[in-house]
């Protein structure tokens, strides 16, 4: 059965706009990054480049706007490689997300 878009509730799905979208003329839409979730409404989604924090980017598709949704990293960041695994309902009414230490 065929999807019309990726999901990507439990794991974040690497991927470039042009694979999860086609050919979308939209600035926002430029760079490549990790697909995290789509909004309830499916107007919008929600992106990161994930490393020491993961900065989390929610994107209007019909505009293009892309503003910072939430700056993800654990209070002591003492010993972190880089966060992982990030879960946001399509609601966002909730989070989660994981991270390495050593």
């Amino acid at each position: 059965m065929g999807r019309d878009r990726p999901r990507s509730y439990n794991h974040p799905t690497i991927c470039t706009w042009k694979k999860a979208l086609g050919s979308v003329p939209n600035p926002g839409l430029a760079a490549e990054g990790i697909l995290i979730a789509w909004s309830a409404d499916s107007r919008s989604l929600f992106v990161t480049k994930m490393g020491m924090t993961a900065p989390v980017y929610r994107i209007e598709l019909p505009s293009g706007k892309r503003d910072l949704w939430k700056e993800l990293a654990p209070a002591d960041r003492a010993g972190i490689t880089g966060v992982l695994h990030i879960c946001i309902l399509p609601d966002q009414s909730a989070y989660a997300y994981s991270y390495d230490r050593v």
